[in-house]
């Protein structure tokens, strides 16, 4: 078990347990949806109290908590009072470490999950994004979080039992405590003795190299263009500076493409973009939301856009306004407890280095390097286009 300290001047203190225990692991050998089934029925199987005792216990103390799987992760917090925070961890720490499945419990919330899985059609977005997985890769990215209908069915609670024994290990979790109090350490020996945190093995990604694919719902109105781009793992410090580029290029009201899809042609209302970056495989996507008539001009111009900034390069100004954006967002999210516990937890988890290393390459960019980029990323042989078609009558 690693553990983590941050010290925020928030009143409210935040304490995360995470596993490497995310959809990622299932790919060849487990039942899709397990991980995601698994964070669930963490909060249904305290040893000590039962669910709903539990759940008032945490009131009481002003206690809010969650927790979510990704595909590389899982991960379990909560919020408290700071002068609450001792006791409430008490109680979530017993949590995470002692569990008592009960096939009542199992069944219920199985119940829950598919319920959670049919809802998950409605939403659009989710669904055209796990479409765009597919599309760009072969391996544990590809994989749905949530699994299958007929996945999450097939879960038995001795398959379940097996996934905990193999992921829910004090070895393989990262505990993260952010509070104005600078004594952490009677929170920390809650969870037991520090240590390492060990990394769960995984099949890798692949990348799918499809130059372009149209695919069709009935479910929008608009047409969505996505052009990507193969980038690095997450680990690459060449994403940093991707990341940078996507400040004054892509991303926000300021932006180059901003200004020309939609300032200059009215193309659409949503235009930006977003890194994907895992342990072994990334991404750099743009999207447009418009309509389909208007999807081959879009990606024309997106297109146009590259190639002035590889002709010409970013301006001075672009450059300046760049860095004070991407440090201004790095500090908001530093602001609160939960904030900062955050980025804590993800840098170590990935193994990253300190905010304030990343802040003084931020610092540090140049031109050069923003171009050196810019020639590995954006090349013809490198994009790949997304495109969703609102399906019409004929």
């Amino acid at each position: 078990m690693k553990l983590i300290f941050g010290q925020t001047g928030s009143k409210i203190a935040t304490v995360r347990v995470t596993f490497d225990a995310g959809s990622s692991v299932e790919l060849d050998q487990w039942t899709s949806g397990i991980a995601h089934l698994a964070e669930h029925m963490v909060f249904q199987s305290p040893k000590n109290t039962t669910h709903q005792e539990l759940m008032r216990i945490m009131a009481k103390l002003g206690v809010s908590w969650n927790a979510f799987t990704s595909h590389a992760k899982v991960s379990f917090f909560i919020n408290a009072p700071h002068e609450n925070i001792e006791e409430a961890t008490r109680y979530f720490s017993d949590l995470m470490l002692n569990r008592k499945l009960t096939s009542e419990a199992f069944l219920k919330e199985k119940m829950v999950v598919l319920e959670e899985e049919r809802g998950s059609h409605d939403d659009i977005d989710t669904k055209i994004y796990e479409e765009l997985d597919k599309f760009l890769c072969n391996g544990p990215l590809a994989i749905p979080i949530l699994g299958t209908k007929e996945s999450i069915s097939s879960i038995e609670l001795d398959e379940l039992e097996e996934f905990f024994g193999a992921y829910y290990n004090p070895s393989q979790m990262l505990v993260t405590i952010t509070s104005p109090n600078p004594d952490h350490e009677k929170l920390g020996e809650l969870f037991g003795k520090p240590g390492r945190f060990v990394r769960s093995p995984k099949i890798n990604n692949e990348y799918k190299k499809r130059r372009s694919l149209y695919a069709r719902t009935d479910a929008i109105k608009q047409a969505r263009v996505m052009v990507c781009y193969r980038t690095f793992p997450i680990k690459d410090k060449s994403t940093l500076d991707l990341q940078f580029v996507e400040k004054f290029f892509s991303n926000g009201m300021d932006s180059r493409l901003f200004e020309v899809l939609r300032q200059k042609y009215g193309l659409c209302y949503s235009t930006g973009s977003f890194p994907i970056a895992t342990d072994d495989i990334g991404w750099f996507v743009i999207f447009i939301n418009t309509g389909q008539e208007n999807i081959k001009k879009s990606a024309k111009l997106i297109n146009k856009e590259v190639q002035r900034l590889l002709s010409e390069g970013p301006t001075r100004e672009e450059i300046l306004r760049a860095k004070n954006k991407f440090i201004s967002e790095i500090y908001q999210g530093l602001e609160t407890s939960y904030g900062l516990n955050s980025v804590l937890d993800y840098r170590a988890f990935y193994g990253l280095p300190k905010i304030d290393v990343s802040i003084n390459r931020i610092k540090r960019m140049s031109k050069k390097k923003i171009m050196d980029v810019c020639e590995r990323v954006f090349r013809p042989e490198l994009r790949q286009i997304f495109y969703v078609i609102p399906e019409k009558e004929e």
